[in-house]
C-alpha cells in the first residue's frame, strides 16, 4: 500500500466592501487592488481545490459556495459594491459555515481549509473578532489576514465636508491571526497584495 497525496482543499476569500475600501491610498484604489489580487491568486491555486467567496461590511454575505468553479468566483469579485460597516467576525462565521458544504472524502475526512481575510479595518457591526477566532481555531481553521491600505488613506462622504481618515487597522488583523492559527500580512500597494 502506498500512500499518495491528494490535492484536496478548500479556500475561503472573505474580501473588505466596506466604504473605507474607497480609499485611493492604494492605486488605483483599496477595492480594485483588492479584486485584482485576489483573481491572481486564484490563477494560481490548483484546479482542484474548492474555493467560496465571502464579502462583508455591515453583514456577511456569502457570494460563492466553495466550488471548484473559480471562473464563477472571479466573476463574483467583479461583481463586488461596497457598503456601510465592517463585520469581519460575521464573515469568518459564514466561511466555516460555508466550509462545511464539503463533502468527506471517501475514509469521511475533511478537505483541510483556510480563511483568508482581506481588510483595511477592525470590526464595527456583528460578531466579535475574538469570538470568531475562537470559533476558528476550535474548529481547526486557521484565518490568515491581510491588512491592506496605508495609514494615510482617506475617503469622502456626502455627510462629511472634509476627508475622513481611514487607516489600515494592522494590529486588529494580526490579533485575529494570532488567536485563529494563521498568519497576518500587511500590504500598501496592490503589487504587494499580490
Amino acid at each position: 500500500v502506498e500512500r499518495v497525496p491528494r490535492e484536496r482543499a478548500t479556500v475561503m476569500l472573505a474580501i473588505d466592501t466596506s466604504l473605507s475600501m474607497e480609499a485611493t491610498d492604494v492605486q488605483p484604489s483599496r477595492i480594485e487592488g483588492a479584486k485584482e489580487a485576489a483573481k491572481a491568486f486564484l490563477q494560481e491555486l490548483p484546479a482542484k481545490f474548492n474555493v467560496g467567496l465571502v464579502s462583508f461590511s455591515r453583514t456577511a454575505v456569502v457570494k460563492v459556495a466553495p466550488t471548484k468553479d473559480h471562473q464563477q468566483v472571479v466573476a463574483a469579485i467583479d461583481a463586488l459594491e461596497l457598503g456601510e460597516g465592517t463585520a469581519i467576525g460575521d464573515a469568518i462565521m459564514a466561511s466555516l459555515e460555508a466550509i462545511k458544504t464539503v463533502p468527506a472524502d471517501d475514509e469521511g475526512t475533511p478537505p483541510p481549509a483556510v480563511i483568508i481575510v482581506m481588510s483595511d479595518g477592525k470590526t464595527t457591526f456583528g460578531t466579535p473578532d475574538s469570538d470568531a477566532a475562537a470559533k476558528a481555531h476550535e474548529e481547526g481553521v486557521p484565518v490568515s489576514t491581510i491588512a491592506f491600505g496605508t495609514p494615510e488613506g482617506t475617503i469622502l462622504l456626502p455627510s462629511e465636508r472634509a476627508p475622513v481618515a481611514v487607516p489600515a487597522d494592522r494590529d486588529a488583523l494580526a490579533k485575529i491571526a494570532q488567536e485563529a492559527d494563521g498568519t497576518a500580512y500587511d500590504a500598501e500597494s496592490t503589487a504587494e497584495l499580490k
